[in-house]
């Protein structure tokens, strides 16, 4: 019965010279659009990584301070997740961070605040820096203390290019100000929010903040699968609480009284234990509320977020942007079906002597339905074979061709200036059932109608 419908698909070609093209153009819109869709939101998810330090943190919080505070013990924090063998892009990365609003950058008599200074290992973070959009200069070597990366958004209100010194100042731990003399090594292009942050050597801006060189604030981790975050981050929930109790959790392990421990290693030098760790928060509201109850108690502990944590604001934009795809796809099948409807109505009674000499040479009711319905699914089998291929041409000439990077407001969703754009083969599996679907069911009422024919009737049609 498929070979007789391939054969009568192929017989019958001229007949579906306007629905076939027809459906290959809703193939080829339907794999733009998610095809854009999800290069966006990909777009977005690597940018994140980089600015957060990976899709899943772990940070430390005292005594219910909205900032992260050092994390006690660090290096046993990372063994600890080194041992669970996880699926990761490269080793845990260690970060210090500086996220008051009153760090400013200056250059020939131009200011800038920055939203947050980030202390990296240039050497371990080289192929996350290195997704960077430099625009001019280079990443800075391994151990370059006075090396910075800032933005083009940064860059233009300051004047500043590679090779440049500029002057940093900000508040130190304990309070009063303190500046760096620092160089431009590279400038990445970024205008979002994103692009309001600072790169430099982790023990450069601990210096500066008048802090242990060593300190760490936040510990990330770059998975290979976005889609795995859930489940490391309560891997790693599980290894850390495994080892959670020791001097650094509490109030027993700040004798300073200032929130923070003394440094980053346990007192006596062997003590692998790391303090408490709170559960896994889903959103950023939730590690609020945490917040809060803590410093109503006064105590101290490891948080742990994923990414989609960390963007819940932007996650509510994707999901937005998707149900809008989505609804716009329904509207493409909608189309489609109510099209195929239509032609088989045209088709099956075009066809109905031959339909009349199929059901006198024996085939059944059910048999002429299922023919069909096989042949509208050749249909829509071949709308697919060749409409996936023109669809990724398109993608990939809007990806060559359209340049976005002269405006600001875009490079949320862009990769070096341009559209990013990304096919999951799950996404052609559904591209596949969506269209052939859609082609089966618009032929379902004229097919039924067709195999109703009585045969004697069928072949005395003119």
């Amino acid at each position: 019965m498929i070979s007789l419908a391939w054969r009568n698909f192929a017989r019958n070609l001229s007949r579906y010279r306007v629905l076939l093209p027809s459906l290959m153009l809703a193939v080829v819109a339907l794999v733009t659009l998610i095809g854009l869709v999800e290069g966006v939101t990909q777009a977005v998810r690597e940018k994140s990584a980089r600015y957060f330090a990976g899709d899943v943190t772990v940070q430390y919080y005292s005594r219910g301070r909205g900032r992260p505070r050092a994390v006690p013990n660090p290096e046993a924090v990372t063994a600890a997740i080194r041992d669970l063998e996880l699926p990761l892009e490269l080793a845990p990365v260690q970060r210090s961070l500086y996220t008051r609003q009153d760090s400013t950058l200056f250059f020939a008599g131009r200011y800038v605040n920055q939203r947050r200074l980030i202390g990296v290992d240039w050497e371990h973070e080289r192929p996350v820096l290195e997704t960077l959009d430099l625009v001019d200069g280079r990443l800075p070597e391994a151990g370059d203390d006075r090396g910075v990366l800032i933005s083009a958004a940064t860059a233009e209100r300051l004047g500043a290019r590679a090779g440049d010194d500029l002057v940093l100042s900000l508040s130190t731990d304990a309070g009063p100000r303190n500046t760096a003399r620092l160089e431009v090594r590279g400038i990445f292009d970024e205008h979002s929010f994103f692009g309001y942050a600072t790169y430099l050597q982790r023990e450069a801006l601990n210096r500066v903040v008048d802090l242990p060189e060593d300190t760490v604030h936040e510990i990330g981790l770059h998975l290979r699968t976005f889609g795995e975050q859930s489940r490391v981050a309560q891997a790693v929930h599980a290894g850390l609480a495994a080892r959670a109790g020791g001097a650094a959790g509490g109030e027993g392990g700040d004798p300073s009284g200032d929130g923070d421990p003394p440094g980053n290693t346990p007192s006596d030098g062997q003590d692998e234990r790391i303090g408490d760790v709170l559960p896994v928060f889903e959103t950023r509201a939730e590690r609020a509320a945490a917040l809060d109850r803590q410093a109503e108690e006064g105590s101290s502990a490891l948080t742990i977020m994923t990414l989609e944590a960390h963007l819940d604001e932007i996650t509510n934009l994707l999901n937005a942007l998707s149900l809008i795809s989505a609804a716009v796809i329904g509207l493409f099948l909608l189309i489609v079906v109510i099209g195929v409807s239509n032609t088989f109505v045209m088709l099956t009674f075009e066809r109905t002597r031959e339909i009349g000499t199929l059901r006198a040479m024996g085939i059944s009711r059910a048999g002429t339905l299922r023919l069909f319905v096989y042949e509208a699914a050749v249909m829509g089998l071949a709308a697919v074979a060749i409409g996936v291929p023109l669809g990724v041409g398109v993608l990939e000439l809007l990806h060559r061709a359209v340049d976005l990077s002269g405006y600001p407001w875009a490079t949320l969703f862009l990769v070096r200036g341009r559209l990013l754009w990304v096919l999951p083969p799950a996404q052609l599996v559904v591209v596949f059932l969506a269209v052939t679907g859609s082609a089966v069911i618009g032929c379902l009422r004229p097919a039924a109608r067709a195999a109703l024919l009585q045969p004697a009737h069928a072949l005395q049609h003119d």
